[in-house]
């Protein structure tokens, strides 16, 4: 960060980067961006406003070929995962999940035989490829091998967007929400979708958001505006996203963003961020989730702690914005030791690309004198 430590956290402030890419350095041409990248392995990308609208697109796709409207989802999510299920009177089933977060086999195999599924979802954790172990057993389900099954494979990459280049192929759609990875109003992506749907578009949230966004990196910057106010107008912003129930397209903004930013510097900077976190905190109270020694990027560094109310209090007095990532959805009945510790003790870290190793030590610091 080029001014001092103000805040860590929160939503993202908007930056300014086509100087920086079309101005400041010749070499634009070795640069890959978003679009780029997902171009370089594929034409069938769509644009959305969000992951939700991206799900919703695929489901309604999906829906076309006569398939049963029967699906299994991992049991620790978002519920904006849910919904686009929900609001298309889909049958859910959720399967739980291992402590290394990988899905359990056991429990998946049952729901396959029992419930018999046309669609499964997969979620990779944090960064990491939890969804690997059970591939397999997916993959003999998928071309009918077990269960006399055979069936539709959606990766939600949206807390794992760098795993996108290696799982491209595997399944069927892969689904990102990368609004929240990026300094974007808006955004979401399918992978796979042989036709892009005609999407309504309500710009309302989008510049809603840009104009949070932007009075943030005023505020972060030195001037004299209240917090309230761009956090009211991203709250505003976010209550409209999550309230629409149609499919919509991406903003213009958010697209032109996504053209301009550095992925690969991007990827680094995360994959550095959460190094640094693993390595340098050091309290038996505050303990990692995730203990790969791969260590990718993640869209959080995420840590378990008992006291969690008290502890992402004690962060905020430090200006440090660490959030609860999902509060349980009302529809997953299902619960174990593992889920409730998920739901009820995980507390996820910032370690997005805004931030360098002087802001992960400052982070880490605060978390061992709690």
């Amino acid at each position: 960060m080029n001014r001092r430590i103000k805040e860590v956290g929160s939503f993202f402030e908007a930056e300014e980067l086509y100087e920086e890419w079309f101005l400041n350095d010749k070499n634009i041409s070795s640069k890959i961006n978003i679009v780029s990248m997902l171009f370089q392995k594929t034409s069938q990308v769509s644009w959305f406003n969000s992951g939700r609208s991206a799900i919703g697109a695929v489901i309604d796709e999906i829906e076309k070929t006569g398939c049963t409207k029967t699906v299994l989802l991992p049991a620790y999510l978002c519920n904006s995962m849910v919904v686009p299920f929900l609001i298309r009177n889909w049958k859910i089933f959720f399967y739980t999940l291992n402590k290394d977060l990988s899905p359990n086999l056991n429990n998946l195999l049952d729901l396959l035989k029992t419930s018999k599924p046309s669609v499964i979802l997969l979620l990779p954790y944090y960064g990491q490829d939890t969804i690997n172990k059970a591939s397999t057993s997916l993959f003999d389900w998928k071309f009918a091998g077990v269960c006399g099954g055979g069936g539709i494979i959606i990766e939600d990459l949206s807390q794992s967007l760098f795993l996108f280049d290696e799982h491209f192929g595997k399944y069927d759609y892969q689904i990102i929400s990368l609004r929240k990875w990026f300094p974007i109003p808006d955004g979401g992506c399918a992978i796979g979708l042989k036709k892009t749907p005609i999407c309504e578009y309500d710009g309302k949230s989008a510049e809603l958001e840009y104009n949070a966004q932007k009075l943030k990196q005023r505020y972060l910057d030195g001037e004299q505006i209240h917090k309230n106010v761009f956090l009211d107008i991203h709250k505003e912003a976010g209550n409209i996203l999550t309230n629409n129930k149609f499919i919509q397209g991406m903003d213009f903004l958010s697209y032109s963003f996504l053209t301009v930013c550095n992925v690969d510097k991007i990827w680094k900077q995360r994959t550095e961020n959460m190094k640094i976190l693993k390595k340098m905190i050091r309290n038996s109270k505050v303990r990692p989730l995730v203990y790969s020694n791969d260590q990718n990027a993640g869209i959080y560094y995420p840590v378990i702690v008992d006291n969690r109310e008290d502890f992402q209090i004690y962060l905020r007095n430090n200006d440090i914005y660490a959030p609860v990532l999902w509060p349980k959805p009302d529809s997953v009945k299902v619960a174990d030791d593992i889920l409730n510790m998920l739901y009820n003790k995980v507390l996820c870290i910032p370690c997005d690309h805004r931030y360098d190793e002087r802001d992960m030590n400052y982070v880490a610091d605060i978390i061992n004198k709690y």
